[in-house]
């Protein structure tokens, strides 16, 4: 009786630690996703950020305004559901040649919003060629968070 008591403590310990470690470590790869995003409080915007930030994300980002909305409600959705989705711009949605990528982009999509089609992909590649990374079969060019892209 004393070892089954013993046998659940021990298992009963074991499922415990595991949950806090993996709650730890949710945690801490949520704060940081969520440090580089804007949340809002907007009813009209469905963003949760006031005026001055919202303008200053859509200027220092390289959006327009509605790119900017989307681009940031991509990232609460997919910080919120740990689903990966692209943004899903249209021609316009970024304005800016110099554009610094956000969580959800592609190379396809920013050239969709900058270029009117996700075809010129390949003009982005060739302008930014040694900042942009490579899967080691050489198949897949890779673009980061936080990036800044010529474009």
């Amino acid at each position: 009786m004393f070892n089954k008591l013993i046998n659940i403590f021990l298992k009963l310990f074991t499922f415990l630690s595991i949950f806090i470690l993996l709650n730890i470590f949710l945690n801490i790869n949520l704060q940081t996703f969520k440090g580089n995003i804007v949340f809002s409080q907007s009813i009209s915007t469905g963003l949760n950020i006031s005026k001055e930030e919202l303008d200053k994300g859509v200027t220092n980002s390289g959006h327009s305004l509605e790119g900017f909305k989307k681009s940031s409600l991509n990232q609460e959705n997919i910080l919120n559901t740990f689903k990966w989705s692209a943004t899903n711009y249209v021609e316009k949605d970024i304005l800016s040649n110099i554009y610094t990528v956000q969580l959800g982009d592609t190379l396809w999509e920013i050239s969709e919003a900058f270029y009117g089609s996700g075809f010129n992909w390949v003009n982005i590649l060739d302008k930014n060629i040694n900042s942009i990374g490579f899967l080691y079969d050489g198949t897949q060019a890779l673009i980061v968070e936080g990036q800044i892209l010529n474009l």
